[in-house]
């Protein structure tokens, strides 16, 4: 008989033998009177017993353990009755055990079989010991990650308890600090400024030596005060930025200025260069910049003994929108050691440990630098080698002003003068010389007087006679006062205008130098609008304003007076001391002042009198300065001008009081105590800004002078998109073209000069710039018929040109989108 497959029952029996002998599983047959009737291979190999030894004994006694055998009996005799059991249909995990006496666990699949009336089991087994150790090691791991987990939301419940404990302690501490802040500045403001007014009075040596030990003291107080206080900032991640427009050249200026008399009284000379491709007009923090370049500036001048320190800024890199600027601060010190520069930016260490014990300090300002610059999105370093001063650098991210020009403009036409400058330092003479070559002036070096001598007649035997002379007071070789009179009284140079440059004067010095026949006596370090200053009364026709007559005799006090003779300040304040301490100082400087107790009184004051600015104080009683600064800036509030420059003046030092002043309506920011020159500088700072905008202004209409949109509008066909993109690419075209051009110049490379400008004139063309267009055919021209006096002065005027049709194309209806 055979089966579905063909096969004989013979042939069957066969295969399924085969099936059992070859099977990885242990398969058993367990009798009814539950011994081994069945024992394959893979039983052999799993137990240990070979199919003779097994065949024939008891299942119990063979394979299961003894404290299983109990169980195995009682279940076994229910089995035998009815092929039931618990076991019966199911796979279960159960102990067994091997020949060698090694106890495992078995996975038991188990069937009951009636064979000839009796019951009869089948069992496949295998070995799954090795995965009940895993699964207990994963079971185990599982519990101890649980308990891990239950420790860790413990430790978290308890870190958050901790963290709101701390934040709480923080909360307490910063209020702390911002009170004992407010309460020490407050009377340091009087102490400081009243300082500062003594030292300028009448006073007996030994009084004014007094006087300067306690201004030294205070400031140094107030110094430590700002650093930990800035630390803890950090710290506590509290620290943050403003984001403000600001004037980079007017604050650069502003902090040498500052420096100079430290460094004065050490004799050494302080220089400022800022490359003319620096963009001037940002948008960042110039108070943290501030801070960080007084930091490093100030390290310089306290270390170094002898010689110069210098700032020089440079542009790095830049886009449309942003800037990235490279300070340098470098000076002729002692240098650092090695082994010394990685700990500099630690906190609370010095290089020295000596330095703190002679110079004091916390420890803590490049640590503080580093963080403000890293967070003004720039790198710090230093480079040094001992006995031969430090380089330190940083570099810094700022955000371009919108719609205004990324180049100063040459408001200054020098074209065919010639200027000679005689100072011994090379970064006096490279400050100079950069800022007049850029407004069209041919300009000479000399080191000591036999140069200055030599040049003089060099220039009158090749016809360029020099129109001016800068002398430095201390000029090698010949006095200045000795060196004038023999200038003036030789009458080849009788005529050229005579400045003289002083790091100190003295009383009395002026006249001396007006009687030798000076035309100008300027303090260094001489700021570049100085410089303008002077040679416009030199050169240009002074236009009498407001009644003030142009100065016989030029000086850093002239060029300010009439500038700060119409202006009048507003005091806001109600503590008498602050008061009379803010009208001193303002006085000093030539600031004329009114002052008010509150906010109420300031807005009867701005309603009835035209004012130029306010110095704001924020705690007052009946109204304080941030509702009166609110009410001020509302157009409908009576007072003449909504948008006058307001200055916060507060004893609160924390980047939350800034923010609250800044979202008042407050344009800037000082806290007390008020460092006096500090103080003026930020004054005129937005006086100068005040003025510039009402400048711009007016000036607005004769923007269109320098692009005819319409001409460009009907070239595209009126497409202003097509026109926006094109403006766009003209912007990074002419930054390149200038470029060029001023190479082939600095090289006096007449072809490449009349290249460069006609490809800048075709340019210009194009984009309807037609005033820009002529200035650089001109230069062509002039290149071409190898005119070189004519060209500085005609580059200069390409320059401004360059300029004013940025400035005029960033303003247009079709770059805006208006």
């Amino acid at each position: 008989m055979k089966n579905l497959l063909g096969l004989t029952d013979a042939e069957s029996k066969n295969i399924l033998f085969k099936i059992t002998q070859s099977a990885r599983d242990a398969i058993v047959l367990m009798d009814s009177e539950g011994c081994i009737a069945f024992w394959n291979p893979a039983a052999e190999t799993l137990f240990g017993w070979n199919e003779s030894e097994a065949v024939g004994c008891k299942l119990h006694e063979l394979l299961a353990p003894d404290h299983y055998r109990e169980r195995f009996v009682d279940t076994f005799s229910a089995f035998q009755k009815t092929g039931q059991g618990n076991a019966v249909g199911k796979t279960l995990e159960l102990p067994g055990l091997r020949k060698d006496g090694r106890e495992m666990v078995m996975e038991l699949s188990l069937s009951a079989m009636e064979i000839e009336g009796a019951w009869h089991g089948v069992g496949i087994v295998r070995d799954v010991t090795l995965r009940k150790g895993m699964e207990r090691e994963l079971q185990m791991a599982k519990e101890q990650l649980e308990q891990a987990n239950a420790r860790l939301e413990d430790a978290l419940v308890k870190a958050q308890e901790m963290a709101l404990q701390a934040e709480v302690a923080n909360r307490a501490k910063s209020e702390f600090l911002a009170n004992i802040s407010h309460e020490i500045r407050t009377p340091m403001n009087g102490v400081i400024g009243m300082t500062e007014v003594l030292m300028e009075t009448e006073l007996q040596p030994e009084q004014r030596g007094y006087l300067d030990i306690v201004r030294k003291s205070g400031t140094s107080l107030l110094t430590i005060i700002n650093d930990i206080l800035d630390f803890s900032k950090i710290e506590a991640g509290k620290m943050s930025l403003e984001n403000l427009s600001f004037d980079l050249r007017i604050t650069l200026e502003d902090i040498v200025d500052m420096m100079a008399l430290e460094g004065l009284e050490k004799g050494l000379e302080l220089v400022c260069l800022i490359d003319p491709e620096v963009p001037s007009l940002l948008r960042g923090d110039p108070g943290r910049l501030r801070q960080v370049l007084l930091n490093l500036i100030g390290n310089s001048v306290k270390f170094t003994a002898q010689g110069e320190v210098s700032l020089q800024v440079k542009l790095e890199t830049e886009t449309a929108e942003f800037a990235q600027v490279l300070f340098e601060v470098t000076d002729t010190g002692p240098g650092i050691p090695g082994d010394k520069i990685a700990q500099l930016f630690t906190p609370f260490t010095q290089a020295d440990g000596s330095i703190a014990r002679k110079h004091g300090g916390t420890g803590l300002g490049l640590s503080i630098a580093k963080r403000l610059v890293n967070m003004m999105g720039g790198d710090i370093g230093v480079e040094s080698l001992e006995g031969r001063g430090a380089r330190f650098w940083f570099t810094a991210r700022f955000s371009k002003q919108e719609h205004v020009s990324d180049v100063t403009p040459a408001t200054l036409s020098l074209a065919g003068r010639h200027v000679l400058i005689a100072d011994g330092s090379s970064s006096v003479r490279q400050v100079f010389r950069v800022v007049l070559c850029s407004w069209g002036a041919t300009v000479g070096e000399a080191r000591d007087a036999k140069e200055v001598w030599a040049a003089l007649e060099k220039g009158l035997e090749e016809n360029k006679p020099y129109d001016s002379v800068i002398l430095d007071v201390y000029l090698q070789g010949e006095s200045a006062e000795h060196l004038g009179r023999r200038i003036k009284q030789d009458e080849r140079f009788s005529k050229a205008h005579l400045i003289l440059l002083t790091s100190l004067g003295k009383r009395g010095d002026g006249e001396l130098y007006h009687e030798v026949g000076f035309a100008a006596y300027l303090q260094k370090p001489v700021k570049m609008h100085q410089i303008m200053q002077c040679f416009s009364l030199l050169f240009a026709p002074y236009v009498v304003d407001k009644g003030v007559e142009p100065p016989a005799f030029i000086t850093r006090h002239t060029l300010t007076e009439a500038e700060r003779h119409h202006h009048c300040i507003l005091i806001v304040e109600d503590n008498p001391v602050n008061q009379i301490v803010t009208r001193t100082i303002l006085e000093k400087y030539a600031l004329q002042s009114e002052v008010v107790n509150n906010g109420l009184s300031a807005l009867e004051a701005l309603r009835k009198k035209d004012y130029d600015l306010v110095l704001m104080d924020c705690q007052m009683p009946e109204m304080d300065g941030y509702d009166a600064t609110q009410v001020i800036r509302n157009p409908n509030s009576g007072v003449r001008n909504s948008r006058i420059p307001i200055i916060a003046m507060t004893a609160h030092a924390f980047p939350d009081e800034r923010q609250k002043c800044i979202e008042s309506g407050m344009d800037d920011f000082i806290s007390k105590p008020v460092n006096p020159k500090v103080m003026v500088e930020m004054i005129q700072g937005w006086l100068a800004r005040a003025k510039s905008a009402n400048a711009e202004e007016k000036n607005a209409e004769n923007l269109t002078a320098y692009f005819d949109e319409a001409d460009f509008l009907n070239r595209l066909m009126d497409d202003r998109e097509i026109g926006k993109t094109l403006i766009e690419a003209f912007f990074g075209e002419i930054t390149g073209r200038m470029t060029e051009l001023d190479q082939v110049i600095f090289q006096e490379n007449l072809p490449g000069i009349q290249n460069v400008a006609h490809a800048l004139k075709g340019l210009a063309g194009n984009m309807s710039a037609f005033t820009l267009r002529d200035a650089a055919g001109q230069l062509e021209d002039a290149a071409e018929a190898q005119n070189r006096e004519g060209i500085p002065g005609l580059f200069a005027e390409v320059r401004k040109q360059a300029t004013l049709t940025q400035r005029a194309m960033s303003k247009s209806a079709v770059y805006t989108n208006n």
